[in-house]
Parts: C-alpha cells; sequence; structure tokens
C-alpha cells in the first residue's frame, strides 16, 4: 500500500490488499491514535504483566546469589547421530561444524547432515541476566538450579493451558512453498506454535491474555496488539542472532536465542529505536487530523474522510468508473516471496483483532507458487491472469487521463513477460518516446548495504528495481494471448537482442528488459502475442550465457576453446558512459555516485542506458 506516502502529500486514499496484516499495519501507521489512553492501559498491562512473565527466566545470581531476570538465552539443538551403529544423542552446539549444516559426530567421528538427523530437543548452553539486587549484569553456564526452576516456573503454565486457562495458536502451517523451502514437515515444524520455544510460547500467550483481558475500548488495545504483533518477530526460535527474525521464510538455526518475552514487548511499544511510541509521535503530528478513515467510498469523496482501507483482492472493488486518479501498487514478484504464507506467523495470533476464524484465505493472491502438490499452489499462469484481472479493474476505475505506476523486481524473464501482458491485455501501455524519452521504465539501483542479503541472493531476485508507469488506453485486449510471432517478428527480435549485446558488450537480463520491453509494446506491438513464447529458449538456441558474468554474449563474442569471453576493444555503451561522466566530473570535480548515476541515466535512456557494473568500471578507470 502507498496510503502513508499518498496521505502525507494531502492526497485522499483508497488502499486495497487482500492480506489482512497489511491492512492492519497500514490503518495503525495513519490513523490519528489517541497515545494518553494507549500509555495508561499499556501501564495497568505492565502492572500485571511484567512480575509474572520475569519470573518465568529467573536465574541465580553468580554475585550475590538471589534471583536475577534472565534476558538472553543460547538454545543448542540437540540429534540422534543417524549412523546406526552410533546412534547416540548429539548436542550440536558440542560439536564440530564440517560445513553448512553438517557435524562431525563427536562419538562415532563420522560426518552426519542435519537433514538427516531425529531431532530429540535442545539444550540450554548460557544465559545473559541482569540482578535487580546487586545490579551486576553478566553471562553463564545455567546451573542445575536454574533448569529446575525453568521446569517448575513453565509446568504451572502448562497447567493453565491443560485446564483451559490459557490459549496459544494450535493451527497446521499450510503446506507450501516455505514448508517445501525450509524443510519444516521434516524437521517437525507442523504447526505455527512450534516456532517458538515452550517458555516463550506460555509467556506470549499469557501477554496476549492479559491484554486482550485489559480493556474492552478496542482503539487503545488494538495499539497494544500491534505493537505485541511486532514482538513476536523477536520472541520466535528463527533468531540466529540478537537482532529479529529478518528471513523471509521459516527458516531454524541449529543454534538460536531466546529472548525475554517482557523485554521484547517493553521495547516495540516504547523502548527501541524503531517502537510504536515514536512511530506514532511522528505519525501523528505528521498527519495531524487529516487522516480520517471512511465507511465506504461516498464517505472519502464527500470529503468528510480521508482514507478508505479494503481488505479484499484488487480484482472487484466497489468503486465507482472513472474515480482514480492515479494507481500506484506494488504487486507480489513472481515467486519471490509468498506474503500470505509468512504473515499467518503473526495471523494466527491476532484472530480476535482481524476478525479472522483461520489462516488467510490465499485463493486469490497474485503469486507463482516454486513447488507442486499442495492445495493453494499457483502456476505462473494463475499469477498473470490475477495481475490481469486486477489491472482491468484498475482501468475501469482510473479516470481516462489516468496512470498507474508500479515497481517490479525479478529476474525471471517469463514473470516479466506475464505482468507486462497482463497491464497490456488490461488496458495499460508504457508511453511512447515523445510522450516520455525514459519509455515510463525507471530502474532504481539497490542500497548498497542491502545488495548481499538472503533476500537480495534468493533466486529470482534482481538487484534493485524497476519504476514502471503505465498510461490508461482506451482499447481493452480480449482475454486471449494465445498468439505466435511470424518468423519475421522472430528474427527482428532476434536482431534487436543482438544489437543490445553488443552495444552493451554483453546484457544481463535487466539490460534486456530495458530495451526489449518498450520495443517489443510500444515499437513492434507484439508482446501480447509471446505469451506462449519461452524466451530463455530462444535466447539459448542463439547466444552464449556466461555463468561467471551472469551475461549473454554473441557466439562470436565467445571463445569455446577457453571458454571466456573474448576481449572486447570498443564497446558502445561504456564508451558513451566514459564521455558523459568525464564531462561532467571536467566540470564539477568531485561528485558523489548518486549525482553520476541521476546524469548518465538522464543522457541515456531505454536500451542506451548503461548497467551499473559499466558505471563502475568507467568509474574505476578514469576517477577516483
Amino acid at each position: 500500500m502507498g496510503s502513508t506516502s499518498s496521505l502525507r502529500a494531502r492526497r485522499k486514499v483508497v488502499g486495497v490488499d487482500l492480506n489482512p496484516m497489511a491492512c492492519f499495519i497500514a490503518d495503525n501507521e495513519v490513523k490519528n491514535i489517541k497515545l494518553q489512553p494507549v500509555s495508561k492501559l499499556f501501564k495497568k498491562i505492565e502492572k500485571e504483566a511484567k512480575p509474572k512473565i520475569n519470573k518465568l527466566y529467573e536465574v541465580t545470581c553468580e554475585k550475590c546469589g538471589k534471583l536475577a531476570i534472565g534476558k538472553e538465552f543460547l538454545w543448542s539443538t540437540v540429534v540422534i547421530c543417524p549412523n546406526q551403529v552410533c546412534n547416540k544423542s548429539v548436542v550440536l552446539s558440542e560439536t564440530k561444524k564440517v560445513s553448512g549444516g553438517r557435524y562431525e559426530c563427536p562419538n562415532c567421528k563420522s560426518v552426519f547432515a542435519m537433514m538427516d538427523c531425529e531431532r530429540v530437543g535442545e539444550k540450554l548452553i548460557n544465559v545473559e541476566y541482569v540482578c535487580p539486587h546487586c545490579g551486576s549484569a553478566s553471562n553463564k553456564t545455567p546451573t542445575s538450579d536454574d533448569l529446575e526452576r525453568y521446569q517448575r516456573n513453565i509446568g504451572e503454565l502448562e497447567l493453565m493451558v491443560q485446564n483451559g486457562q490459557l490459549i496459544y495458536p494450535q493451527d497446521r502451517i499450510p503446506d507450501g512453498d516455505r514448508v517445501r523451502d525450509d524443510a519444516l514437515y521434516k524437521k517437525g515444524y507442523t504447526n505455527f506454535y512450534k516456532l517458538f520455544t515452550t517458555r516463550n510460547l506460555l509467556a506470549n500467550a499469557l501477554l496476549k491474555k492479559i491484554i486482550l483481558d485489559s480493556d474492552t475500548d478496542s482503539e487503545p488495545r488494538k495499539a497494544i496488539m500491534f505493537a505485541f504483533s511486532s514482538s513476536l518477530s523477536w520472541t520466535n526460535r528463527m533468531r540466529q542472532e540478537k537482532g529479529g527474525w529478518g528471513y523471509h521464510g521459516y527458516w531454524l538455526p541449529d543454534i538460536s536465542y531466546e529472548s525475554n518475552v517482557w523485554d521484547m514487548f517493553k521495547k516495540q511499544f516504547d523502548g527501541g529505536v524503531h517502537c510504536f511510541w515514536k512511530g506514532k509521535m511522528y505519525s501523528n503530528k505528521e498527519f495531524g487530523n487529516f487522516a480520517v478513515p471512511a465507511k465506504d467510498f461516498t464517505t472519502l469523496e464527500s470529503g468528510k474522510a480521508s482514507y478508505l482501507l479494503l481488505c479484499q483482492s484488487s480484482h472487484q472493488l466497489p468503486l465507482p468508473n472513472n474515480s482514480i486518479d492515479t494507481v500506484i501498487t506494488d504487486p507480489p514478484f513472481g515467486g519471490n516471496v509468498q506474503y500470505a504464507e509468512l504473515s499467518n506467523f503473526w495471523t494466527v495470533w491476532l484472530k480476535e483483532t482481524l476478525g479472522l476464524d483461520n489462516v488467510i484465505d490465499n485463493t486469490l493472491e497474485a503469486i507463482q507458487t516454486r513447488h507442486t502438490g499442495f492445495a493453494t499452489e499457483k502456476s505462473l499462469d494463475h499469477y498473470e491472469d490475477m495481475l490481469y484481472r486486477i489491472f482491468k479493474e484498475c482501468h475501469r476505475v482510473l479516470k481516462p487521463d489516468g496512470w498507474m505506476v508500479l515497481t517490479f523486481h525479478n529476474r525471471d524473464l517469463k514473470v516479466w513477460m506475464g505482468l507486462h501482458r497482463a497491464a497490456h491485455r488490461a488496458g495499460f501501455r508504457l508511453p511512447s518516446a515523445s510522450e516520455d524519452p525514459n519509455r515510463g521504465m525507471l530502474y532504481q539501483p539497490p542500497i548498497e548495504h542491502y545488495t548481499t542479503t538472503l533476500h537480495q541472493r534468493a533466486t529470482g531476485s534482481m538487484l534493485g528495481d524497476f519504476i514502471l508507469s503505465f498510461k490508461r488506453d482506451t482499447v481493452v485486449l480480449n482475454d486471449s494471448t494465445s498468439s505466435v510471432l511470424s518468423t519475421e517478428e522472430e528474427n527482428d527480435l532476434l536482431k534487436k537482442i543482438e544489437e543490445l549485446i553488443k552495444y552493451h558488450g554483453g546484457a544481463d537480463d535487466n539490460l534486456l528488459m530495458i530495451g526489449l520491453l518498450p520495443y517489443l509494446e510500444t515499437d513492434k506491438h507484439i508482446l501480447h502475442k509471446i505469451g506462449d513464447k519461452d524466451l530463455w529458449s530462444l535466447l539459448s538456441k542463439n547466444f552464449v550465457w556466461v555463468e561467471k558474468q551472469k551475461k549473454w554474449f554473441t557466439k562470436d563474442m565467445v571463445d569455446n576453446e577457453a571458454h571466456a569471453v573474448k576481449v572486447i576493444d570498443f564497446i558502445p555503451a561504456e564508451h558513451l558512459t566514459e564521455q558523459i561522466i568525464y564531462s561532467f566530473l571536467n566540470e564539477k570535480q568531485i561528485a558523489s555516485f548518486d549525482e553520476i548515476l541521476a546524469v548518465v541515466y538522464k543522457q541515456l535512456v531505454n536500451s542506451h542506458k548503461p548497467g551499473i557494473d559499466t558505471i563502475h568500471t568507467v568509474l574505476h578507470k578514469i576517477c577516483d
């Protein structure tokens, strides 16, 4: 949703998302929340919950011998060595790690993979604590007394669960991409509650119960539940370090951190850099009284409200024809991220707040799944069809001169073509060169610190994003995409690809997208005709993919015997880039990388636009 930035610009907004967590977050971000009642409720909850939860984390202080409060706990997975001759239990933290997921058994010296082992529990190996009596802060190996106290304290809450006085989510993790990618069922993680240690599961359940029982006023309680949902990211098993759950998957490390639930809840409410309290102080000041929720479009249109949130699919909207000035959207990037699958981690804890009876119904989610064989599998055809239905609805509600602007991020040519065909069929087109020299396509380079993250390195991820601006056309094509390129059209396409490769001295998928999409859609009007064309096969048949450089080359550019790219004396894209940068720096003397990107991308657009690697090559060649 673009609700936050649009409201900041004092525009009236309709925000739409199938995911109830997205709507819940957006609503809490933008609405003017009265903080005094929220603070009063938090103090009431703190008075009851803090001592009860902290009791679960008590350990003996090594300095004064009194009870201290544990803050961070380190747990190691315990497995059975799969060697049938050995078959002994192994504590992974006490075992030599050979490589990722592979260990040497300390008993029989055989090397085993974690995936082949039976998990038989966990061992608490270290605890960090703060003593309220003597003020010492230290860490230690837990003693037998600490472990007995731990079992006794959680035993009291487990008895409450048995008696029905305390409940936690029992929902099964639905089979899907994340279950397959992260081997959850194979590892024994079949339900969401198993993603927490026993202590943190019970502590979170106790905290939630106290929050829900504390007040009947829904608005302050919703705000507190918002902070609670944030703390769940910091109190689960999926933490390899002291940071929160930072990977878009259900990956559980062999050695994990367990944080005190009250500490994390308090931090997310008013103690952290990005806590709820600071966020709402800022947003209340930023939006003031402008952010007023609407019950329907009529209320929004009348000016009595400024935003309407619709928690539903966008393929059928309760909006009049030609009623929206601009559509700003961020469609799922094919199969890169399974939003509903991941959001269920939170929604199972927030059912009462979100009005859900079960996990998210993702039947209409516009994604593609990487795996098959489960009820919610989705093909590339489903992805394109849902985007087409959504874009067609955007076309209906947009005013005649409206634009649809979106960001996109994917390396898969099929996914790229699916998105553009869907937009084209729904009545949208990229602008012509006379309307916009960039042809409605802006490439936004990645933030350097993010280029090595697990998300960016994932298959299908592309470094950086495209911002695409589509014009609303008056003609809407029919639903069919089953056309075939003529021989002449295919030869022209190959010629264009060869031109791009030689101009850039090799072309990666980013450069091919920049050059091909305006050509296919606006210049040749054949984008809708390649519905069944496998571009990767076409490229593989006529060009050479060099894995080391992650680029396509023409066959004459590659030395087959040396398995390397031949020396290229003159690369037009590099030459033009050098001329622009040299001229710019000759005048300015000193410039930032962003300033250099701006001047290069302003003068070289579309298929002439160089890749980031080309710009880096030129900079290293001519500048300090």
